[in-house]
């Protein structure tokens, strides 16, 4: 799958911009793996109600930190920070259940909607807007409206496959509303599959401090000493 759209939006800056989003999630997910195998080896809950909230932020961190003019978008109901750059906003999100992402339903939310239509860049404030009547209506309406769409922020998403044992595949691209409550991919590029990391494999412990029975007690019989009148 191509990349060539990406690489106009984000020029120069792409293949800098793939490798954050690659090493950020790949961290989070390291992380979050190796906490679930302490917290409950057999389960995923932990895993996946965590994750979703520090990819998201983790990556936040990473962008803004990197690149100059990199600004930070926070919706009031929201518990995460998306990073804008380029006119775009990425979001970095785990997939339900490490769903492939066809299966895997985004518009699950009001933000998530929000998102895909396209979020204002900046917030009009009281004071701003024509200060007159427009002597023709019609021709400014239309111009309100080419600036209004201007100001949006396009969506680029980054689904992450994943599940406690393995990160399976991360993809980045241009999304926009489909039909019902499909995403339609205006650009897609697969970054990162397990089969071609094969030399960074996960780590999976063969015991865990869960597995088995505990050891029997044992004890040491006392041997106390003898005391002669001799």
């Amino acid at each position: 799958m191509s990349g060539s759209q990406l690489q106009a939006i984000f020029g120069t800056r792409t293949d800098e911009l793939r490798n954050i989003i690659v090493e950020s999630v790949r961290d989070t997910h390291d992380v979050h793996a190796a906490g679930q195998r302490l917290m409950d080896p057999e389960g995923r809950r932990g895993y996946g109600g965590s994750i979703w909230v520090k990819l998201p932020n983790n990556l936040c961190g990473a962008v803004k930190k990197t690149f100059v003019g990199a600004s930070v978008w926070s919706g009031s109901r929201a518990g995460y920070s998306l990073p804008v750059l380029d006119g775009c906003v990425l979001y970095a999100w785990r997939t339900p259940g490490g769903k492939p992402t066809k299966e895997a339903f985004f518009l699950t939310s009001g933000v998530r909607e929000q998102l895909v239509d396209g979020v204002r860049a900046t917030q009009l404030t009281l004071f701003e807007g024509y200060e007159d009547e427009p002597k023709n209506s019609e021709t400014d309406i239309r111009e309100l409206v080419s600036e209004v769409a201007a100001d949006r922020l396009k969506l680029i998403l980054i689904a992450v496959e994943s599940t406690p044992e393995r990160l399976h595949t991360i993809k980045w691209g241009e999304v926009k509303r489909g039909q019902e409550a499909e995403l339609d991919w205006s650009s897609e590029e697969i970054l990162y599959t397990f089969a071609e990391d094969e030399l960074r494999p996960v780590p999976v412990p063969k015991h865990t401090f869960a597995d088995g029975r505990p050891p029997s007690p044992f004890v040491t019989p006392r041997i106390e000493a003898t005391h002669s009148d001799e």
